[in-house]
């Protein structure tokens, strides 16, 4: 049975057909660019600034504004189409155009501009620390960029980082931690001394399923079946005390998705004869899910669940095209 499962970026965007990317920022919160990060790897709808929410639809090809969860959208700039990945970080929308340019484009309207001129096939990005931290690959040896790179909010002086495949890179204390898909293990860049750390952990994290990072924990789990039930076990590791920990297992069925917000695990399951979405709450450590919602399958997608502030939500869709509108899932802190 086939499984959707977080890291797929790819399969969220045929699933939806709609580039919106949620993101967040604050000053002193590491949570609101943790959670831009979870929204930008998973090209979740929406975005917030400040207290307004922007999305980019490519439907229409303009920039939006909302001005509260429930509020309606007004567009703020025409010409504005993701054909990528996407995140806000200040007063700027960063988004990957359908030229394969990297551009920008201020939250108000007023300022767009191209900021990497030539199509360096960026797979992903997010912005931290005023720089911008992108993922490029080159197949087939044709475009010169593959690796893990950073650039000034300007898009000048690109460096290489890594040439090595880094999977799911999030921002906390000052530093990047991603996955190398090629040592198999996490480590740690910091952006000022230009060095890179491997991360010793108590134990051995081998093909993880990275859900997220929130604080200093990365969260992820493994899909295994015992006879004929099917299994997830979930762990976070912390990359401070670097101790790893089992924080619970559940039986699972059908294709699932999930999220971590205030250290707690959200799930969004459905079934293929089945034409409603489930929403769970992870409870407590090796207590089973919660149900905390159901939507119709046709008025969502089912992949699409993001942050919004202090709210998990998802997208409302209409004749199986997104909506400015939200269902909220759940608040948190």
């Amino acid at each position: 049975m086939r499984k959707f499962i977080s890291i797929c970026l790819a399969l969220a965007v045929l699933i939806c057909s709609f580039s919106f990317s949620f993101s967040a920022y604050a000053d002193s919160s590491n949570y609101y660019l943790q959670r831009e990060q979870y929204n930008t790897h998973n090209n979740i709808a929406g975005g917030f600034y400040g207290k307004n929410a922007y999305f980019i639809n490519n439907h229409s090809e303009k920039l939006y504004i909302k001005k509260s969860v429930n509020g309606k959208a007004k567009s703020v700039r025409k010409g504005v189409c993701a054909g990528g990945c996407h995140t806000i970080y200040k007063n700027y929308v960063y988004y990957l155009g359908e030229d394969g340019c990297l551009k920008k484009c201020s939250v108000n309207g007023k300022v767009k501009k191209k900021i990497i001129s030539k199509n360096i096939n960026i797979i992903y990005l997010i912005v931290a620390y005023d720089k911008i931290f992108f993922l490029a690959e080159d197949p087939y040896g044709d475009i010169g960029y593959s690796g893990l790179y950073e650039c000034d909010l300007n898009g000048k002086h690109i460096r290489r980082i890594t040439k090595h495949f880094a999977d799911h890179f999030y921002s906390w204390g000052k530093n990047i931690y991603y996955y190398d898909l090629d040592s198999k293990c996490f480590k740690r860049y910091n952006p000022k001394n230009k060095k890179i750390y491997r991360i010793k952990f108590n134990k051995a994290i081998k093909n993880p399923e990275i859900i997220g990072m929130e604080g200093s924990s990365i969260y992820y789990y493994y899909y295994s079946t015992v006879g004929y039930a099917e299994w997830v076990s979930f762990y976070k590791a912390d990359v401070k005390t670097k101790k790893v920990t089992c924080i619970g297992d559940t039986k699972v069925s059908g294709n699932f998705h999930f999220i971590v917000a205030n250290k707690r695990l959200y799930a969004a399951v459905w079934y293929n004869d089945d034409d409603t979405v489930y929403y769970y709450k992870y409870t407590d450590n090796y207590k089973p899910f919660r149900l905390i919602k159901s939507l119709p399958f046709s008025r969502v997608c089912a992949t699409d669940m993001g942050f919004y502030r202090n709210k998990i939500i998802t997208v409302k869709y209409k004749n199986n095209k997104p909506t400015s509108e939200y269902y909220v899932i759940a608040t948190i802190k």
